[in-house]
């Protein structure tokens, strides 16, 4: 049961949302609308954690013919990798790659719907969603 609840975790980071939100938007003809995303997401994801590389993600992106899908070539590219950094690592003692990097700059790190860093202001919303002033909330 703890491990249900673990991996389900994983699905809701935001940049696993941010990734099925971009792949349901742009599924490919002849593939059933409603579980593509769900079903790419969870092999992307599932993949990761079974210790598949970056490149073997890209390359999964690939046979599905989902690296032309858009017209910003990039953008799908830092998606997958902003998913992949955000996935717990055993390298890592179970900490991932963005929690580290996190830990050493002092603040949390946020991404843009392409999958940039976003730059906040101390005095612009949260990002996380709170409602309240960035620098009252996840920039202390």
């Amino acid at each position: 049961m703890l491990q249900r609840d673990a991996i389900g975790a994983l699905f809701e980071l935001s940049t696993v949302v941010q990734l099925r939100n971009f792949l349901d938007a742009r599924v490919p003809d002849g593939e059933d609308d409603f579980f593509f995303a769900d079903r790419v997401v969870e092999a992307l994801v599932m993949g990761a954690m079974e210790g598949a590389g970056i490149q073997d993600l890209f390359a999964y992106v690939r046979e599905l013919g989902l690296d032309a899908c858009c017209e910003d070539e990039e953008r799908l590219p830092k998606l997958i990798t902003n998913v992949y950094n955000s996935l717990p690592s055993w390298e890592n003692n179970g900490w991932s790659p963005q929690e580290l990097l996190e830990r050493m700059a002092g603040k949390k790190v946020f991404y843009n719907e392409r999958g940039d860093v976003m730059k906040v202001g101390r005095n612009d919303p949260c990002p996380c969603g709170s409602g309240k002033k960035y620098k009252k909330c996840c920039g202390r």
